[in-house]
């Protein structure tokens, strides 16, 4: 059976917070590690990156292909190089480095 990918993600929750309120409440610090799992085209992830710093990470793993695609179009050109984008399914593999896997 081939497996259904989504053709799109859909809006993004991101445009619905109130952005002040949202990183008040998260408490992202310099050099923290974050996984934006679902990251769609990366509203959460390009937000996060520079509350995480170049010491921290932005790990955005999705299902959708062209999501994926455009997150990493925009951290190239927001010069975000501490985000990580991966496509993410049950049949491809999406191993992270380990430092991504440890609890704070």
């Amino acid at each position: 059976m081939e497996e259904q990918v989504p053709t799109s993600a859909g809006l993004s929750s991101f445009n619905l917070l109130d952005e002040k309120k949202f990183f008040s409440a998260l408490a992202p610090e310099q050099g923290m590690i974050v996984l934006d799992l679902g990251c769609g085209v990366g509203n959460y992830a390009i937000a996060l990156a520079p509350h995480v710093g170049n010491a921290g990470h932005v790990y955005a793993l999705d299902l959708w292909e062209e999501g994926i695609e455009t997150l990493e179009v925009r951290a190239s050109i927001g010069r975000h190089a501490n985000i990580t984008a991966r496509v993410c399914t049950r049949r491809k593999n999406c191993r992270l480095k380990p430092e991504a896997s440890t609890s704070a």
